[in-house]
């Protein structure tokens, strides 16, 4: 039963976390237009 909740908790989490993804990887990239910094 245990497993079964975690897989629902998992499924409902992973759209969120896409999502959430999706705008750090956009502002990341407006952030690094903005300001270029080589993390080398």
């Amino acid at each position: 039963m245990s497993k079964e909740h975690n897989s629902s908790k998992e499924q409902k989490k992973k759209p969120q976390m896409s999502m959430k993804e999706k705008r750090a990887a956009k502002e990341a990239k407006r952030q690094a237009r903005n300001n270029p910094v080589d993390n080398s």
